[in-house]
């Protein structure tokens, strides 16, 4: 009888030793998915925050020179920016994407400003005519709509950072 219990107890410890390393193995393959998942995630926000820094600079540069060269490079940015955002958007959290494509469309909403700005001081166009009024009152808006995308900037900074935090 002594037999038998020591049999039986052997067959359900080495079960139970296989059952437990199944599942250890298991959870180190979860692990090591999260984990370059995790470090996928750190690389996408450091690049995608790179691209939205490297945006506001040329919406700077804009603002304080409003020329054909500078709103072609600020163009030619927001449509980076605008890129790796929709390809990263994947494994970006869903508030911070929702936010960057409001952001976007700030910034498309200041280059079409700054195009008009433009136009109005050159003169090439059918605003020609135009009150020096109506030049202020594109400078003020596109002044309104850089302080709007300022201020999201730094509350998407902050989500980043925040996120960047449980990576």
């Amino acid at each position: 009888m002594d037999i038998i219990i020591t049999i039986l107890i052997s067959l359900i410890s080495g079960s139970f030793g296989a059952i437990l390393t199944i599942l250890i193995e298991g959870y180190r393959t979860k692990l090591k998915i999260i984990s370059r998942i995790r470090e996928t995630q750190l690389t996408l926000y450091s690049e995608l925050w790179a691209s939205l820094y490297d945006l506001k600079l040329s919406g700077d540069r804009l603002w304080e020179n409003a020329s054909i060269a500078n709103l072609k490079s600020f163009v030619k940015q927001l449509q980076e920016t605008e890129l790796k955002n929709n390809k990263s958007s994947l494994l970006i959290e869903e508030n911070n994407i929702k936010s960057l494509r409001g952001l976007i469309v700030k910034f498309w909403n200041f280059q079409i400003g700054k195009k008009r700005l433009i136009e109005l001081r050159q003169g090439q166009n059918q605003y020609r005519d135009l009150t020096k009024d109506m030049i202020k009152n594109t400078i003020e808006t596109n002044r309104q709509i850089k302080e709007q995308y300022e201020r999201l900037i730094e509350e998407i900074e902050s989500s980043l950072r925040k996120q960047l935090r449980t990576v």
